[in-house]
């Protein structure tokens, strides 16, 4: 029979994976790991093997960070299909959901291809703009990211406002200051829940009333499959669902949205997370 240590230490734990972050006591290495950024990649016509192959070899640029042998989650990465396209950057900010909505590089391969950044900023929709000028102006990548292991944090910067004033600039009254948080790495890496802190969040607000993370705790969803969204003919290999919960209002500058993160449900939304997010939003 377990003690009330073991139990704790149980709870705590990651998920049956052969993987987990090391964090907490656990970690002996540098206060502080800096997290560079693998920009966006071409992912249209290659197999799942070779997706997650190069996803592999970004897990592998910071495998001091990991107790064990990185292996995807199929229940979040186990649809992708072969062959297919994916929705493009240029195509999801420029042409919106058509024949164009695959141009440019992959837009879920920023994310597939930083594993450790657990969560990252996205535009809410996405956009059509006929001008040939157009570019992917998007909140994504962060100005900086560092990983604190043994404080269990992660602290990402994002400069939205130039973000915004590009939207503006590109799609006008369409552009709102709202953003979404894409949890997909967190769910990969075993956490389960998230709950954004009112208590140490400030300049951002809950954008849908009784349908947000910042009301209670929240179980992450996101998958990638061939989703019809795009609008392209067959399909695109794309992130889903569609989670209100995971977007938010930005109500000025600095602002800050700070994420708790939970293996398993906790018993209230203010106990102590497994890991903490914070983004400072500039």
């Amino acid at each position: 029979m377990l003690g009330m240590l073991g139990i704790c230490s149980a709870l705590n734990a990651a998920p049956d994976q052969p993987f987990s972050l090391i964090t907490g006591e656990q970690w002996t290495g540098q206060e502080a790991v800096s997290l560079s950024f693998n920009p966006p990649q071409e992912f249209d016509s290659m197999t799942k093997a070779q997706v997650m192959a190069l996803r592999k070899q970004a897990v592998l640029q910071h495998s001091d960070l990991i107790e064990g042998s990185y292996e995807y989650s199929p229940a979040i990465f186990g649809q992708i299909e072969d062959g297919l396209p994916w929705w493009g950057f240029k195509g999801q900010f420029c042409f919106g959901p058509g024949p164009k909505s695959i141009e440019g590089v992959s837009e879920e391969s920023r994310f597939l291809l930083n594993p450790y950044l657990l969560l990252m900023l996205d535009a809410t929709n996405a956009f059509i703009n006929p001008d040939p000028i157009c570019f992917a102006a998007q909140p994504s990548p962060p100005q900086s990211a560092v990983w604190y292991p043994a404080k269990k944090e992660l602290v990402l910067v994002y400069n939205v406002s130039h973000y915004f004033a590009q939207c503006v600039a590109l799609h006008g009254k369409f552009c709102r200051e709202q953003l979404r948080v894409d949890a997909l790495n967190a769910r990969d890496f075993g956490f389960s829940y998230i709950y954004f802190d009112d208590r140490n969040s400030y300049g951002v607000s809950a954008l849908t009333a009784g349908a947000s993370a910042f009301e209670d705790v929240y179980q992450l969803k996101d998958y990638i499959h061939r989703g019809q969204s795009c609008g392209y003919s067959g399909g695109c290999n794309n992130g889903s669902p569609e989670q209100p919960h995971m977007k938010f209002h930005v109500d000025y500058f600095p602002g800050q949205l700070a994420a708790g993160l939970w293996y398993h449900k906790p018993q209230q939304k203010y106990q102590n997370p497994d890991v903490t997010v914070r983004m400072l939003l500039q």
